[in-house]
C-alpha cells in the first residue's frame, strides 16, 4: 500500500528536510572550526587500541568505540572514541592524535571522519528540502488553478 501526501503534507516535510539539513551544516560548520583551532594549538601523540567499548552486548553486529591509550611524559591517558564502527582498528593499531598541552586528557583525533560525514549528511539534506519544496509549492499551485 502506497500512501501519496497531499501538497500541504508535502511541503511540511520539505521545510522539516530543509530545517534538518541547515542545523546538521551549522553544527558541522562549528565543530569544524573548533576542531580546526584545537589543531593549531594541540601537540602531536601516537596512541594505540587498547580495547573497545560496545554498543550492546557481543553479536554479530555489535558496533564498537576504540579505547586508545597514549602516553605524556611517562603518564598513560586512556580515551575512547566519540564514534563507533563495525569494523574497528585491531588491537595494537596506531592512532593519531592531537592533546591539549594545558590539559593531557583533552584530545583530538587527528584526520575524523565525523568531519567529513556531517556536513555531507547536511548538505544532502538542506538540498532535498529544497528540491521538495519547489516540488510541493509546484502542486499545491497548480492544485489552485485548477479549482
Amino acid at each position: 500500500m502506497v500512501t501519496t501526501l497531499k501538497p500541504w503534507q508535502g511541503l511540511i516535510l520539505a521545510i522539516v528536510f530543509f530545517i534538518v539539513g541547515c542545523c546538521l551544516l551549522i553544527y558541522s560548520v562549528k565543530t569544524i572550526n573548533d576542531y580546526n583551532e584545537k589543531s593549531k594549538t594541540y601537540i602531536d601523540v601516537v596512541g594505540y587500541v587498547v580495547d573497545y567499548e560496545y554498543d550492546e552486548p557481543l553479536n554479530s553486529n555489535s558496533l564498537a568505540a576504540e579505547i586508545v591509550e597514549y602516553e605524556i611524559d611517562g603518564k598513560t591517558y586512556k580515551v575512547t572514541s566519540n564514534t563507533s564502527s563495525n569494523t574497528p582498528r585491531s588491537r595494537g593499531s596506531e592512532v593519531k592524535l592531537k592533546y591539549n598541552p594545558d590539559n593531557p586528557n583533552d584530545v583530538i583525533w587527528v584526520n575524523d571522519s565525523f568531519n567529513y560525514i556531517l556536513p555531507i549528511v547536511g548538505t544532502v539534506f538542506t538540498v532535498l528540502g529544497i528540491i521538495l519544496s519547489i516540488q510541493a509549492s509546484r502542486k499545491i499551485k497548480n492544485n489552485e488553478i485548477a479549482m
